[in-house]
């Protein structure tokens, strides 16, 4: 099971799009989107984010049976903000399953799913 506690946010300072600790660069903003993006609870990505009325990042993914897993990413900053912003843009399996399913395959599904469907073929191509 993934750690809860990421400790390298209270430890680390940022400078650009790395963080040193001592003169000495640990992460680069690719491996701290892989860090941020993953849920401590189940090890799954996230499939997006959103910021809360007082100031903090917030990333999700959804977790079956109508939950959802929530984790706090850090306090509001552009830094996290363009960090993240293609976590809304990435498509999940479940999306991707979808649009084969009404698309290619031709499946008589009902109303609600075409237009996930849809949400999710203009997602996939950049729309």
């Amino acid at each position: 099971m993934p750690r809860r506690y990421r400790g390298w946010r209270l430890a680390l300072t940022l400078k650009g799009w790395v963080l040193v600790k001592d003169g000495e660069v640990i992460m680069d903003a690719e491996r701290i989107r892989d860090v941020v993006t993953v849920c401590p609870k189940c090890g799954r990505r996230a499939t997006s984010f959103y910021v809360t009325t007082n100031g903090y990042v917030y990333a999700w993914h959804p977790a079956g049976h109508s939950r959802k897993h929530q984790w706090c990413v850090g306090p509001k900053s552009d830094f996290l903000l363009s960090l993240l912003s293609d976590v809304k843009r990435q498509v999940t399996e479940e999306e991707r399953n979808l649009v084969a399913r009404v698309f290619l395959k031709g499946e008589k599904v009902g109303e609600r799913e075409v237009e996930r469907a849809k949400r999710a073929l203009a997602k996939i191509l950049g729309l």
